[in-house]
Order: C-alpha cells, then structure tokens, then sequence
C-alpha cells in the first residue's frame, strides 16, 4: 500500500509539474500577441494623425514612443515563442503597407479614419488568438466575425478614399497571418514565424498517441496507419488516440500490416501526430492494412523583404502585397490548362471582328463586368460584342483569351486558398522613366512597378528578383489604362524595366497581385 501511495503520488506531482509548463507558455503567447497587436494599433494611430493634419512632422517621435511601450509589453510576456525583433519588424511592415494602401490628398479625416479603423482590425484579431491561446484553445469564430463587422461598420463611416481596393485581406495579410502560425485547427503553434511550412499528408487514417511514465502491462492488436516516435526508448503505434503508462512493461501484437513513410525536411517548425516522454518500454502494434504517408516541409527564407509563402505565391513586405508566383520553365511551351503557366500569353481584350480601334471586346459577360469592376484609366475593351464572337487573338499571336477572363478562373479556382485576385495597377512612371508625358507622370510606382528589379536600365534581365519565380523577359499586363490612348494599357517590360504603353488587342504576359 505504501508502494501505490508512493507511485501515486509520484504520478501526480509529475502531472502537475508537466502541465503548469503549458499552461504558461500559452498565457506568453497570448501576451506576445497582444502586444503585437497594440504596437500595429498605435502604429497606424500615428499614420492617422498623418493623414488628418498633413503633418508628419511628429511621425518619428510618435512612432518611437510606440516602440518603447511595446518593448516593456513584449518583455514582459516571458519566456516562449516570438523574438522581439522579428516581431517589432513584422509590426513595421503592416504599418508600411497600410499607410502606402491607404494615401490621399492630405489632410484627409476619411484617410485618417481608414487608417485608424485598420489598426483597430489587427488589434482586435490579434486580440482573438491572444484569448485563445491563454486558455489554450481553438480560436473562436465568433470573435473574428465581431472584429470584421465593426471594421466594415467603421469602414463605411469614414466614406470613399484609397483603400487598396481589399481593406480587409490586406490588414490581415500584412498585419495577422505574418505574426503567427497556426496548427490548423486554429490553435496558435509560433508567434512572429520566419518560415514558412507546407504539409501534404497521403495517409487515408491518422493516429495520435502519447506516453508518459506509469508502470503497467498491456497486449493489443489495432488497426493502424501510421507509425512515429520521438527521441527516446519507446517506439508506439495505435491507429487511435491513446494515453498509455508504462516504465517497465512490454506490449506486443501479431498481425500483418505494412506501413511505410517518407519525409522531406528543411524547416524547424514540425508537425507531429505522436508524442512521447522517456521510458523503458516497448510497444508495438500493428494492422491488417496499408498505408503510405509523405510529409514534405519546406522553408524559404525572406529575400530583400519578399516572403515564398510555399503556397504559388510571394508576399512583399514593403507593400503588403501577395504576388502569384508563375511555374514551369520559360521556353517550355504553352499550356492553357495549366493557369499559371509562364509561357501562357493573353490579350487584354479583343475584337469584334476585324480590329479598328474601337471594337475591343470581351469573350463573356464574367469578363466584361470583371474588366469594368476592376481596370481604371477607362474601360475600353470591357463590353461584350452587341453581334457575334469576340476573337480574343485578332492577330494569331497566340493568345488563350484575355486577362479578365484568366483571371475569373484563377478565382474561381481559388487559388492559393483565395478568391480576391486581380490585376496590378500601374501609372505609367518608373523612376520618372516613361514614354507618357509629365502630366501623366506622378513620379511615385504603382504596384506592377514595385516587383522590378531596378528602374530602367534594368541590367539584369528578368528584370525581377528569382524568389518570385519564372518570369518572362516580356511585357506583362495591368489593370491600367493610358487615358489619353483609352485603346493602350500600361505594360512593364522585364527585359530592362521600362513602362510603356501595349494596345489591348495585342499579346502580354499576366502576374496577379491581391
């Protein structure tokens, strides 16, 4: 009896012990992120006093104020995942994106309230892991939904001016998802993360199992698919979730089972469905079944502030802005099943008939209202022919069909896990370089210009960093017309990073941007 008292009471000390170290790692998170969210909030609070007075004079200090009050929050959170650096820069870049996202003509108390109301969105979901992640638990739905619909009632308040055209997808891009990762289910894993991990289970079942120390003796015979273990002296397998206590124990089963994994790692972060503590013992089970599993992770580091999201696409830090990223090999042939082939040509409209100038058209009415919500500097080209087919390559140049009906399918398919993809705008000024007089020359690049590698004379051709993949030494559409040639889009030009104008009945590449 003394022994079992003993036994027992060791068993109880070691999950106390074991289970208070979770408990306070989950309360840090929940600070850390809290703190995160504050600084972002106080941030573009700071670009907000910008935007109402047309004085920046004061930026600086209020935002080194902010920096000192989120290092002693920061600090004090304790001792678990997120560094303090990484996170005050990830903090930055969302007030960077923003504040370029959302420009006026200043003083501008719309701006000024856009810019307010996006600090307020990051601080409130940030708010929402940082809660769960206390309790340990879930994120909860219902919180996130609270938060968006007091940033669209906020949003409407403050009327009509520049916004990004996607407030919402942008703050969360820029200024949630980059200060976390998440499990999966919703559960906060990492905070302020500098990689990135993608997970392809093929396995058709999946098993957890957990072992921690106890002394028991057991004989099972399951159906397993999955097999792992951690560094220690126990090796389990259980096709069901299970706690199992054993120190000085063996457990064996007979039956035939083959199961077999293969693993590809190059990243830190990793995603485990066994967990064991040290032991002595050894347990096997095994199935009557076959599986396979393969998990591949994979990291790419930030290049010059742009991020491979291992997903097809690339975010920019400086300006928030997550680019497709194109595959295949340049050279290596047309596909038109493949959407993101880079060889794949599209005209920005065609022709109703032959061409005159004036008959640009689109092949659907999808297109034609795509065309018309989403182009500016006109909207030439973005109607439907009131007779007959529109012939989307006029010129048998090749084209599979325009950019606007490309991009509805790339919606559609909802890649990359979203469904807000569009054309990059573009004005025609790339370092003062452009073939558009100075009137239409604003000296500050819009979004298509912004992946360049450098302003004209490039010197390097692609003329684009390599993280963003495949990329044709080629003209590449946006979504803007020239005003005063409403038949002419602005195009860049990687061969050497020039900006000039295309006529839409002509051939281009297309990189979409959200």
């Amino acid at each position: 009896m003394k022994g079992s008292r003993a036994g027992t009471a060791i068993v109880g000390f070691l999950i106390l012990a074991f289970g208070a170290t979770p408990a306070a790692a989950d309360r840090c998170t929940g600070a850390k992120l809290k703190a995160i969210g504050k600084k972002e909030s106080r941030l573009l609070l700071c670009q907000s006093r910008v935007a109402a007075t047309n004085d920046a004079s004061g930026l600086v200090e209020c935002e080194a104020k902010v920096s000192a009050k989120f290092a002693v929050t920061f600090g004090r959170a304790g001792a678990c995942p997120g560094v303090e650096a990484t996170c005050e820069t990830q903090a930055d870049a969302c007030e960077t994106a923003i504040a370029s996202a959302m420009t006026d003509t200043f003083p501008s108390a719309c701006e000024a309230a856009k810019r307010s109301a996006a600090g307020k969105l990051a601080r409130a979901e940030l708010g929402c892991y940082a809660r769960a992640a206390a309790k340990g638990a879930p994120l909860d739905a219902t919180c996130i939904a609270r938060a968006t619909g007091r940033f669209g009632f906020l949003m409407a308040r403050a009327g009509t001016c520049p916004d990004g055209g996607s407030p919402q997808a942008l703050i969360e891009d820029s200024c949630v998802e980059p200060v976390l990762t998440t499990d999966g289910g919703g559960t906060v894993i990492d905070v302020c993360p500098t990689t990135t991990t993608t997970t392809n289970p093929t396995t058709t079942t999946s098993s957890t199992s957990t072992s921690t120390t106890s002394t028991t003796t057991s004989t099972s015979t399951s159906s397993s698919t999955s097999s792992s273990s951690t560094t220690s002296t126990t090796t389990s397998t259980s096709s069901t979730t299970s706690t199992s206590t054993t120190s000085t124990s063996t457990s064996s089963s007979t039956s035939s089972s083959t199961s077999s994994s293969s693993s590809t790692s190059t990243t830190t972060p990793t995603t485990s469905t066994s967990t064991s503590t040290t032991s002595t013992s050894t347990s096997t089970s095994a199935s009557s079944s076959t599986s396979s599993s393969s998990t591949t992770s994979t990291t790419t580091p930030c290049v010059s502030g742009v991020c491979d999201l291992g997903n097809g696409t690339v975010r920019d830090t400086a300006t928030g802005l997550e680019w497709e990223k194109k595959d295949t090999t340049v050279g290596s042939g047309v596909n038109a099943a493949d959407l993101h082939d880079v060889d794949n040509p599209y005209s920005w409209a065609g022709c109703c008939g032959p061409c005159n100038g004036s008959n640009l058209c689109q092949p659907n009415a999808a297109a034609a209202a795509t065309c018309v919500a989403h182009s500016t500097g006109g909207t030439m080209g973005c109607s439907v022919c009131s007779s007959g087919t529109c012939n989307v390559d006029p010129y048998s140049f090749g084209a599979i069909t325009t950019v606007w009906d490309w991009l509805n399918a790339v919606n559609a398919a909802g890649f990359a896990g979203h469904s807000d993809w569009r054309l990059p705008s573009e004005n025609g000024c790339n370092s003062c370089y452009t073939d558009a007089p100075s009137y239409e020359c604003p000296c500050a690049p819009s979004e298509l210009e912004t992946i360049l590698l450098a302003p004209y004379p490039c010197g390097t051709s692609p003329c684009i960093a390599p993280v963003f993949g495949p990329t044709a030494s080629s003209y590449y559409w946006s979504a803007s017309s020239r005003t005063s040639i409403p038949d002419a889009t602005w195009n860049a030009y990687f061969l050497d990073g020039k900006v000039l104008n295309v006529v839409k009945n002509l051939n281009s590449y297309v990189r979409a941007v959200r």
